[in-house]
């Protein structure tokens, strides 16, 4: 399945100096940092009405670490800060471990698997990768369009999750088509998948929380500063729409090597 991008319309900005993400990405882990603590923070009045507003306020709140090593999806939706940071912090001791296992097994899958199966492997990972920014991205709109920020955290946990699975598995085979069949080739195109994979998941944290940014600027009435923060998430869905380009090329290799390795 080849990967697809969609972008965004959005007026023209107004030369003006703001702080915004870098258009080259930024670290997946930093990002979701950023997005979890802003997402997480809700202040009600009485009525229920938030008092912040914009996805985040200034509080120090405490941050979950380890969604990009907990190696499956969580489905779960803690009640309040504590609870959420003690069910992730036990949930990855236990996916750490689960995972490591699995990586295991994921090996012991591979050694026998002939080259055309180890790439029939990487392509369903592709198809599946696909499937989980398509998720990905439904949180996100999900958490923009109710204004319950609270949803995105479980959305980025899952999605972390899936692409660390995704990512140990085409690195498996990575190391089987090495290891076992001495295919410099297979190798060297997964190899390259997989950095523009990393690439592209980078700047999709760095669009999300332009994303996030952009519509706390226009609850707030800033149309100014929501012009430039259009002007970057412009620039980032380019550069993603580039790496998707780059993927599916990849891919198109893989299948047509697939067809050569059945001759």
């Amino acid at each position: 399945m080849e990967e697809s991008s969609s972008t965004p319309g959005s007026p023209t900005a107004p030369a003006a100096t703001v702080e915004t993400t870098s258009t080259t990405g930024i670290h997946i882990q930093d990002a979701l940092d950023i997005l979890t603590a802003r997402s997480s923070c809700h202040h009600h009045d009485k009525e229920g009405e938030q008092k912040h507003s914009g996805g985040g306020c200034g509080c120090n709140h405490s941050i979950p670490k380890g969604g990009e090593s907990m190696g499956q999806s969580i489905d779960m939706l803690p009640q309040s800060q504590t609870e959420q940071q003690q069910t992730l912090e036990e949930k990855k001791q236990l996916l750490e471990q689960e995972r490591l296992e699995r990586s295991s097994k994921i090996k012991e899958e591979l050694q026998n698997m002939t080259c055309v199966e180890l790439i029939k492997t990487v392509l369903q990972a592709q198809e599946d990768r696909v499937v989980t920014y398509r998720q990905f991205e439904e949180g996100l709109q999900q958490s923009l369009t109710t204004g319950n920020m609270s949803l995105y955290p479980i959305a980025c946990a899952k999605a972390t999750a899936s692409f660390s699975v995704l990512s140990d598995t085409i690195n498996a085979v990575i190391q089987q088509l090495k290891s076992a069949h001495n295919n410099k080739l297979l190798s060297k195109i997964m190899v390259k998948l997989q950095k523009e994979e990393k690439e592209k998941l980078n700047l999709t944290a760095a669009l999300h929380l332009e994303k996030i940014r952009e519509q706390g600027t226009l609850v707030e009435g800033d149309e100014r500063t929501a012009a430039l923060l259009s002007e970057a998430i412009m620039a980032l869905t380019t550069k993603i729409t580039t790496c998707v380009q780059n993927i599916n090329e990849f891919i198109e290799e893989l299948r047509c090597e697939a067809m050569e390795e059945d001759d």
